[in-house]
């Protein structure tokens, strides 16, 4: 009989290579609802992950409140849409419970090492074909995002000089870190960015060091913004990428289709805006629910789609104020406060697995509710899908190890 590990690992693959693909987002949740099925069906249910999943199902409560105002079957989908990263979340969270932190840290570099081949592969075979960082991106496709975390965690593991993978650690590395750099992904970079300054154990999360964070992010910020106002608009670069950056998010009411695609995000979060201001004082507060789609004005053809209406932003605090109003924004902040809050809080003894998987849970819930702004973050139904199995799998690991300390 196979072993429920054995299982595990092989749905921890396919969920990987689905989430790659991105097209297969239904296949995806099968797969992570039928692990978390199998594990619920072994180990019960736990109310320490009710605990921590509240805010996220309240976040749906809230919603549903002015949902029977919507279409059925647009509820049905934004239902859909809020419980799909709780599931993920719960299914990595079971799989701590069957799978040591050796042996899924060891699986993880492993299935980087077969996307970024794929990735690769896919690469050489369209050079040439493309000429701009957009066009890279819509002939070759993105890496999964597995690579930034995969190489954050060999590097770490390299760094304290943990063997990982025994002689393979350097050129793996060294593998991932191309993917990377060919990607010219700006939210992989930002990613790393995050990881490197909150989870390499070179600074110390305290109020200090939160206030210095918040001045200095400020401050690029503020250069960011202000030289993206003069750079030249040459979005075929990455450097045109990065300083034009905020201008692709910048909440402005475009008004041709060729400035509405070149900043379509910003002209979306725009929309939604305006949506949310014709609510009455109790939309506000909690939302026009679950359901509500937001008139664009006009019909856009993006990619081999037409929208007319839009049901959900790549900002995912316009989708939060939009269906669940102020009242889902703060929720959905409290869900991040509260992971991190309980990250920040000193023990009397630390292991190294310990402090590895807590820094590890703090630049992860960073980095999601960091991109929230720009790929809805939590709410990203593929790109993020398994860093938030691989921060539910650390949290309950955490536990684990607190667990066994106690006893």
């Amino acid at each position: 009989m196979i072993s429920i590990r054995k299982i595990l690992f092989f749905l921890i693959f396919s969920f990987s290579c689905t989430s790659y693909v991105r097209s297969g987002v239904e296949l995806t949740f099968l797969i992570v609802l039928t692990g978390f099925t199998i594990c619920v069906s072994k180990n019960g249910v736990k109310k320490d992950l009710l605990r921590y999943i509240k805010f996220p199902f309240l976040l749906i409560f809230i919603g549903l409140i002015n949902a029977p105002n919507n279409s059925n079957s647009d509820i049905i989908k934004d239902v859909y849409y809020f419980l799909n990263p709780i599931v993920i979340f719960s299914f990595g969270y079971y799989i701590a419970y069957f799978i040591k932190l050796k042996d899924f840290i060891t699986f993880v570099l492993k299935i980087s090492i077969f996307l970024s081949f794929v990735y690769l592969v896919n690469y050489l075979q369209n050079f040439g074909s493309f000429r701009s960082v957009k066009e890279l991106k819509e002939i070759v496709g993105m890496p999964s995002y597995i690579i930034p975390v995969a190489l954050f965690i060999l590097g770490y593991k390299l760094k304290n000089k943990q063997k990982v993978l025994r002689k393979y650690d350097t050129p793996v590395f060294f593998l991932l870190l191309s993917v990377l750099l060919l990607s010219l992904s700006r939210t992989f970079f930002l990613a790393l960015f995050i990881l490197l300054i909150f989870s390499s154990g070179f600074i110390k999360l305290n109020e200090t060091f939160l206030v210095r964070v918040a001045f200095v992010s400020i401050c690029l910020f503020s250069i960011f913004y202000f030289t993206s106002q003069s750079a030249n608009d040459d979005r075929n670069t990455f450097q045109g990428k990065i300083f034009t950056s905020f201008n692709e998010v910048k909440f402005s009411d475009y008004k041709s289709k060729d400035d509405i695609n070149e900043n379509w995000r910003g002209y979306e979060s725009f929309m939604g805006l305006k949506q949310y201001s014709k609510g009455n004082d109790l939309e506000k507060i909690i939302g026009q629910g679950l359901g509500k789609n937001t008139p664009l004005g006009l019909e856009i053809t993006l990619g081999f789609n037409t929208f007319a209406v839009i049901p959900k932003f790549h900002n995912g605090f316009i989708t939060l104020l939009v269906k669940t109003g102020l009242l889902g924004v703060i929720s959905y902040l409290l869900f991040f406060i509260n992971l991190i809050r309980k990250s920040s809080k000193r023990q009397s003894t630390y292991t190294s697995d310990y402090l590895f998987v807590n820094r590890l849970i703090i630049g992860f819930t960073i980095v999601i509710l960091s991109t929230t702004y720009i790929i809805s973050g939590w709410l990203n139904n593929g790109t993020l899908s398994f860093l938030i199995l691989s921060l539910g799998y650390f949290i309950n690991y955490k536990n684990y190890i607190l667990r066994e300390n106690i006893n």
